[in-house]
Parts: C-alpha cells; sequence; structure tokens
C-alpha cells in the first residue's frame, strides 16, 4: 500500500509543480509540504480536499483508509478554523462564567454571608445550605480547570478527540461527585428533619424516595453513561453509532432538565417576589441573575458535548467507509 506521503510527491511531481508553488496554492509553508511528503503530518479534511482538486486525484488514492483514521485522531475535532475560533469562544464564556460563580461564593464566605445566615436561622437546613456552598466552590474550581484544559487546547488548535474526551469525562465525574453527593446529602438532611418534626408517614417517605429518584438516582445513571460513553467514543476510538446517541441523549436531557429548573426557579423567584412583603428589588436581581447565568452556563456546556460529538461521528464514519471500501477492492 502506497503512504500518503509518497502519493502527494508523485502526484504533485506529476502536476509538475514544486513544494513551494503547492504550498503556495494552500497557503502553508514549503517546510509543512515536506512534512507532509515524509509522512511525518498530516493535513486537516479541509486541505486534503483542496490538494485533491489541486492534483487532480481523487481523496481515496491520496489518502489511505487506515491513514485516514489516524488523520481523525490526530487532528483537532473541530478543523474549521472559523468554528475553531467560536468554540474556543465558548469555551472562554463558560470558564469565564465558572470564575465568576467562584469569585461571588468565596466574596459571600469573606463577609460571612451564610455563617450569618445560619446563626440567624439555627435549623439543620441553614446549616446544610452552608456546606453545600462549600461544595458548591469546589466543584465550579474543578470545572473552570477542567474547561480551561480546554480553552488552552482550543486556543492552540489541539483539540484532538482524546483531549476532548478527558475534558468531558472529567466534567461528568465532577459533576456525578461534588452535585450528586451535596444532593444525597441535602435530601438526607430534610429526611431527617422532618423526622424530627413528627413521624414520617407513607406519603412522607413517598417523598423522600421521589426525590432521591429526581435528584440522586437519575442524574447518577445520567453522568455514569455519560462518563463511558465519552471515553469509549472518544479516547477508545469506536465507531458504534450506539454510543455517540448515548452522549446526545445525555445531553438533550440535560438541556430539558435545566430548562424545566429554570421555569421552576423562576416561579418560585415570582412568588417570592409577590407574596413575601419583605422581598427586596435587590434580593430579586441576584435571583434571578443567578437563575439566568447557571441555566445559560449548562446548556452551552451540554451544546457543545453534542456538537463535538456529532462531528467526530461523521469524520469516523467517513474514514471507516473509506478503509471498508479498501478492503472490499483488495478482496475483488
Amino acid at each position: 500500500m502506497v503512504e500518503f506521503g509518497e502519493q502527494l510527491r508523485s502526484a504533485r511531481e506529476t502536476k509538475g509543480l514544486t513544494q513551494k508553488t503547492l504550498a503556495d496554492r494552500l497557503y502553508v509553508s514549503r517546510q509543512t509540504i515536506s512534512n507532509w511528503e515524509r509522512g511525518e503530518r498530516y493535513p486537516d479534511i479541509v486541505t486534503l480536499k483542496k490538494i485533491s482538486q489541486l492534483l487532480e486525484v481523487s481523496l481515496d488514492d491520496l489518502l489511505s483508509g487506515k491513514e485516514m483514521v489516524k488523520v481523525v485522531e490526530k487532528k483537532p475535532v473541530i478543523e474549521n478554523k472559523i468554528v475553531n475560533g467560536l468554540i474556543a469562544a465558548l469555551y472562554a464564556v463558560i470558564v469565564l462564567s465558572l470564575f465568576l460563580k467562584v469569585g461571588e461564593e468565596l466574596t459571600l464566605h469573606y463577609v460571612h454571608a451564610y455563617d450569618k445566615y445560619a446563626e440567624f436561622d439555627g435549623t439543620t437546613i441553614a446549616h446544610s445550605i452552608v456546606r453545600s456552598n462549600h461544595i458548591f466552590i469546589i466543584e465550579h474550581v474543578v470545572l473552570m480547570l477542567v474547561f480551561s484544559y480546554g480553552l488552552y487546547n482550543a486556543v492552540r488548535y489541539m483539540l484532538t478527540p482524546g483531549k476532548i474526551g478527558k475534558i468531558l469525562m472529567a466534567f461528568f465525574f465532577t459533576f456525578l461527585v461534588f452535585h450528586v453527593g451535596s444532593n444525597i446529602y441535602y435530601e438526607y438532611v430534610n429526611y431527617l428533619r422532618l423526622r424530627e418534626q413528627y413521624i414520617v408517614s407513607g406519603r412522607g417517605v413517598m417523598i423522600f424516595v421521589m426525590a432521591m429518584m429526581i435528584q440522586v438516582i437519575i442524574p447518577a445513571i445520567l453522568c455514569i453513561l455519560g462518563v463511558v460513553a465519552s471515553y469509549l467514543c472518544f479516547i477508545r476510538g469506536v465507531k458504534r453509532r450506539l454510543w455517540f446517541n448515548i452522549i446526545t441523549v445525555v445531553a438533550v436531557f440535560k438541556i430539558i432538565w435545566e430548562c424545566f429548573e429554570f421555569w421552576q426557579w423562576i416561579k418560585l423567584e415570582k412568588y417570592f417576589a409577590t407574596f413575601f412583603p419583605t422581598a427586596t428589588l435587590m434580593e430579586a436581581v441576584v435571583a434571578v441573575k443567578g437563575i439566568v447565568e447557571n441555566a445559560v452556563l449548562m446548556i452551552a456546556i451540554y451544546a457543545l458535548i453534542i456538537y463535538q460529538a456529532h462531528v467526530l461521528y461523521r469524520k469516523r464514519k467517513l474514514a471507516s467507509e473509506l478503509e471498508t471500501g479498501e478492503m472490499q477492492n483488495a478482496t475483488t
């Protein structure tokens, strides 16, 4: 089987082009052409199409299926530089949003806002809120570091499937450990508080079970599926559509859930603003701001996951079709 570098050099020489001439037409350096012909690097898919048009050779003749697989795994998932710039901008927005959240929470702790709340309220719920906000800070610091890694690689045009897989696995695992873990603690504390007030009836137990199902079990299942699917699709290189569909379903479900929670929080805020005489405009502004920011942040993250998985699946499918076509030609 003739390698890509040899095919490229042969096609270039057949057309009577020098490395410098071909480089100028492709808007790359002559050294880049030399690296391609020596087999040290591969061009992206868009450049490959331009090469096949300039040299008047088919993409199948220029690049074998096995080499196409290498290109998919070694090159950035998003090869269009304009789209990659938009992806980098989205990573930057996510990192900035997380940074602001961490800054806000640390400032609230610095001014002892949560300690005062617990002191005046004196309930278990107040102390659980203080505890959950400590977890909230740690969770968002970890996520900020994870997406900063993504931003760094997006800016450097190095977001390969393996790196995206690490980012997604870290994201789902962090959500599982901190968010789901804090929900377990909160629901358990809330159940103990109810038991202290009165004997929990069968209806109370049912409410607790439903709360655990909605706030703990379903999110935990989605996170575990997200970790496994991210590993198989992005790191192990699985080509089966099933696992890409699982990532998409998990992300879509989470977007729907975020929209539902957004609406519920807005309705609750409307109730407070309408029926609580002590409610102030500043409290409403702060609450609504936090609700909107969180919803937009999470929806942006899951939309990014869906897009990256969709692009990678299409590229892997193209590489698989080229490789399968070669195998069929070899047997006939």
